[in-house]
């Protein structure tokens, strides 16, 4: 009875050991144009995905290489905006000079309106690499995260019973 009673203590306890150390992966869903995260079955917002992604040090180098990216690549498609609202600006001016308020029919002479949408287009032509390598470096962070998310459970578990000198012996290796 004793043997029956320490074998079942030692069948819970392993059965709570493996399945505490089984931990969650990160997914992603798409919904038309927007991405969901989910952890544990939960949607996360982009907060705690970060602290997620930065807890384990395998996927934090590259969750913020795409900060980085993601940072520049906004960066420069601000500046493009501000260039060509500034474009419009001035075509809008010019158009109020001749008095007509007829945009067909103006022309800019100082071309400053060409000048700054021209710039402004040259920025989001910049800013499509940096976003595309942010997008990458996220999900390369993700697939790292996950990949290593189960380093500390136990893969392999082998279960020994034999006969000794003195009783039956029981051995567990993992």
């Amino acid at each position: 009875m004793k043997k029956i009673f320490i074998s079942g203590i030692l069948c819970f306890i392993l059965f709570f050991a493996l399945s505490a150390q089984q931990s969650s992966q990160i997914t992603i869903e798409k919904e038309g144009l927007k991405r969901i995260y989910l952890h544990d079955g939960e949607a996360i917002d982009s907060k705690q995905l970060s602290s997620l992604l930065t807890s384990n040090p395998n996927s934090a180098a590259k969750y913020k290489s795409s900060r980085t990216n993601s940072i520049v690549g906004l960066s420069t498609m601000v500046c493009g905006t501000a260039f060509i609202g500034v474009g419009f600006y001035y075509t809008i001016k010019s158009a109020q000079t001749v008095g007509d308020n007829d945009l067909a029919g103006t022309v800019d002479y100082s071309n400053k309106s060409g000048n700054n949408m021209l710039i402004g287009a040259g920025f989001y032509v910049i800013s499509v690499p940096f976003l595309l390598m942010a997008n990458s470096n996220l999900k390369k962070s993700i697939n790292l995260y996950n990949s290593h998310s189960n380093t500390g459970s136990i893969s392999n578990l082998d279960l020994y019973v034999g006969f000794t000198g003195e009783g039956i012996g029981v051995g567990l290796k993992f």
